[in-house]
């Protein structure tokens, strides 16, 4: 029996120990009676006690045995499930952490976006205002902003609090820009309100009384024009941001000059108390099939309107019906003032600008003005007589000025050389004003500039200003074009007249300084200059110092001629180079110039007169022809195709007739 029960505890150790376990684990059930049998005619069979207790004890106690060795790995397994555990409870702890931290963060952009939102609807109803009152919209009729949606996460189309947020911050930032346009667009109809109450009020004393007991804040001292305070440094920005749009920057900024800038010392009080019409109904005037307007540029004195001109629209005709409109407006300035279109950098886009008449240069000439000119003439004559290129061989007493008949008689020989010049200058003119009477453009008398003191050829050129807007680019470059060939066609005749008539033998003693002439001319007229007058060597081209050549007064007067005419062509300011270069180059015009800059430097370093023909009329350029003149009134419209070649062809020309000789000992 122990055997057998030792046998029992082996087995239940170590094939069943899940038995044993659960066993031990179990609760105590009840115990259940000996079982009697229910069948009739059957008697209980009585059982040994002592017995059945002796045989149950032996299992229990080892059962007992079994539950102790097998409650050690129960521990075990108890310990390594509150460790686990453990771990579950706190990553569950880490993630309700960051849950949380997600919903503070959510919180804020939710609290963000209702004061955005807020914001944003406040800003639309004073945009609706603005715009209802700058439309002049009548009573009962309301004006409704649409602006992009920004729906809340608990609404169709939400996301998130902060997508949300971002949605209604850029609206809001919209809302804000249209509002300040708005509210810009509004400033000069006020002003213009305050200046009809100012001009009532100075009619009548009682009225003026009413007008200053209804008021609550008096009037700033002493308005500018338009009631629009002149503050420069806000009109400054403005010019920038012009520039920045505009093709030709510099031309539009010289015409808004005068009319932009506040006259801040009480200047041209005559022009400054005449004033534009109010700017909505000039908006009004000049929206519609002509040009439609999408901004507008308030200066004190002029208003620009970037927009576009309606594709198949003649930029000429649709100027013409504006600037129509703005002559039968009834507003107070309307028909005194000008229209201007001018092109933007970007493609397709244009500016429209209006400016006061009584803004644009003066077409009236003065006396002092012709006094002037005689002045400048008198003095071009003079130093044409004592040209550098025309070198004569005088004795003792014409240099001393004792001998005064010898004196005489050298003037009198280089007389004809100083008409020479002033007749290619003439002929210049003359083309000029032709052309400008054609389109109606007013020009200032030819103020001539002496090449005094330095010696040169006599005249620098020509300073001659457009009193009047020229109407379009075809009208400027055929100005420009008809100037310098009329100044080839006299110039190169005079040169073929001197070379066919030759040295006269009384004249003899004038001769032609062949080292001054540029490299070009020197190339040309080689050939027909024959045997140098002062040459130190046999080959007289070969002879680095000065050479002179007997020739014909005509001859040394037609040179002259043709290197003013050449240094007019050069791609520079105001000069006609410069403006050919503008209209036929357009951006490649800078660069062009630069090296028109390059030629005339690397000139001034030449020797003796070489080098002073060239250093004085680069500081003439500087000082008389910088810049650009006002644009014209259409400048939409390019050039012709032949313009353009012939203006290139011309500029290219100028460019190799001044390139200095100085360099070139040996041409």
């Amino acid at each position: 029996s122990f055997f057998r029960s030792f046998r029992f505890f082996l087995v239940c150790r170590v094939r069943c120990p899940t038995m044993a376990d659960l066993a031990f684990l179990a609760p105590a059930e009840t115990p259940v009676a000996p079982s009697v049998s229910h069948f009739k005619g059957h008697e209980p069979r009585p059982r040994n006690v002592a017995a059945m207790s002796a045989v149950a004890t032996a299992p229990m106690a080892l059962m007992a045995l079994a539950a102790v060795n097998v409650a050690r790995p129960r521990r075990s397994a108890q310990r390594r499930f509150s460790k686990n555990l453990k771990i579950v409870c706190q990553a569950e702890d880490e993630a309700s952490v960051v849950t949380g931290q997600e919903s503070e963060a959510e919180q804020i952009f939710r609290e963000a976006y209702e004061a955005e939102a807020e914001r944003a609807a406040l800003m639309g109803k004073q945009l609706e205002e603005a715009l209802a009152e700058q439309l002049g919209a009548p009573e009962g009729i309301k004006i409704n902003i649409e602006a992009p949606a920004a729906p809340a996460p608990n609404e169709p189309g939400g996301t998130t609090w902060r997508k949300a947020y971002e949605d209604i911050k850029a609206r809001a930032a919209s809302l804000e820009s249209q509002l300040q346009k708005a509210r810009r667009l509004a400033e000069p109809t006020a002003a213009s309100a305050f200046e009809e109450r100012a001009v009532k009020a100075e009619a009548s004393f009682d009225a003026e009384s009413a007008t200053q007991s209804t008021q609550s804040t008096p009037p700033p001292p002493q308005p500018s024009p338009q009631g629009i305070p002149a503050d420069p440094m806000q009109q400054m920005q403005k010019l920038r941001e012009i520039a920045n749009i505009s093709a030709e920057e510099e031309s539009v900024l010289r015409l808004l000059s005068l009319a932009a800038l506040a006259n801040q010392e009480g200047m041209f009080k005559e022009a400054a108390s005449k004033e534009l019409p109010p700017l909505n109904q000039a908006r009004e005037a000049l929206s519609g099939e002509d040009f439609q307007a999408s901004d507008a540029l308030i200066f004190e004195r002029c208003y620009v309107f970037p927009g576009v001109i309606p594709q198949g629209r003649e930029p000429a005709v649709a100027l013409e019906a504006l600037q129509q409109r703005m002559r039968n407006l009834s507003a107070s300035g309307a028909a005194e003032t000008e229209l201007f279109f001018q092109r933007q950098k970007e493609e397709g886009k244009s500016l429209l600008i209006m400016v006061h008449k009584s803004d644009l240069p003066d077409d009236k000439i003065e006396a002092w003005q012709w006094i002037l000119w005689v002045v400048l003439l008198g003095l071009t004559f003079f130093a044409c007589l004592s040209t550098p290129l025309a070198v004569q061989a005088v004795g003792p007493g014409a240099a001393t000025g004792t001998d005064v008949t010898e004196l005489v008689a050298a003037f009198g020989k280089v007389i004809p050389i100083a008409f020479c010049i002033l007749a290619t200058v003439a002929a210049q003119e003359t083309a000029r004003r032709a052309v400008a009477s054609k389109y109606g453009v007013e020009l200032t008398p030819p103020y001539l500039i002496p090449a005094i003191p330095l010696g040169s050829v006599g005249c620098l050129g020509v300073v001659s200003r457009r009193t009047g807007t020229a109407p379009n680019r075809e009208s400027e470059v055929n100005m420009s074009l008809a100037a310098p060939i009329a100044g080839f066609v006299v110039s190169i005749g005079l040169i073929i007249a001197g070379l066919t008539l030759g040295p006269d033998a009384d004249n003899s003693m004038v001769n032609l300084n062949y080292q001054v002439l540029p490299v070009l001319l020197r190339f040309i007229l080689k050939p027909f200059l024959g045997q140098s007058s002062v040459t130190t060597q046999p080959d007289p081209f070969a002879d680095p110092t000065i050479l002179a050549f007997p020739a014909n007064p005509l001859l040394i007067g037609g040179a002259c001629g043709l290197i003013v005419t050449a240094l007019s062509l050069l791609p520079i300011g105001r000069l006609d180079g410069g403006v050919l270069a503008r209209n036929a180059l357009g951006s490649a015009a800078g660069p062009v110039g630069l090296a028109a800059w390059a030629l005339l430097l690397y000139g001034s370093f030449g020797p003796d007169d070489a080098g002073a023909l060239y250093f004085a009329f680069a500081f003439t350029v500087l000082i008389w022809q910088g810049g650009a003149e006002a644009p014209p009134k259409e400048a939409i419209n390019e050039v012709t195709p032949g313009q353009q070649i012939l203006s290139i062809v011309l500029v290219l020309a100028g460019l190799a007739l001044t390139l200095p000789g100085y360099g070139f000992p040996q041409v």
